[in-house]
């Protein structure tokens, strides 16, 4: 097994085509963290509409890789992995919820409050202040209906 990893960019060319052209090779260990480097950049590529509100979020199960919210105001939760996604990946993802969902609101607004203004992520000082003017006509999160996505780097090989 190759311990690189090809990204490619699409575009289009100059006659209208889309065209997939090679970015540079990464080596494997390097691509989770440049792949979060550029979803954080251009969230857009992971839901349209969609704002980050952490990124390595602490959680009492360990860091969360990207928290943001949809434009319909729902709460999302991204785990990358740099390999093949496995049982393993949903098992961690379903902790990161269930630490989410164990707290209150203001649980919950502390900790974006605590972890926003790093790592690429704006600074929300107030959470319940910052959703409610971003989601006039939700009010206030509800975690029970969040979303949870899986983002995977790699293919599985038979």
């Amino acid at each position: 097994m190759s311990d690189r990893i090809g990204l490619w960019t699409m575009t289009r060319s100059p006659e209208g085509d889309e065209v997939a052209l090679p970015l540079e090779e990464l080596k494997t260990t390097e691509t989770e963290q440049r792949f979060e480097e550029l979803l954080v950049a251009s969230p857009d590529v992971l839901v349209s509409g969609l704002r980050l509100i952490g990124r390595q979020v602490q959680t009492s199960v360990g860091p969360l890789d990207l928290l943001g919210v949809d434009p319909d105001g729902r709460v999302v939760l991204f785990e990358l992995k740099r390999g093949t996604l496995t049982r393993e990946a949903v098992a961690q993802i379903l902790d990161y919820a269930s630490d989410l969902l164990e707290r209150d609101q203001e649980g919950f607004a502390g900790l974006i409050e605590n972890s926003s203004g790093r790592l690429g992520i704006d600074r929300i000082e107030d959470f319940a202040e910052w959703f409610s003017t971003e989601f006039p006509e939700v009010g206030s999160p509800e975690l029970s209906e969040m979303r949870l996505v899986l983002v995977g780097l790699g293919v599985l090989k038979m």
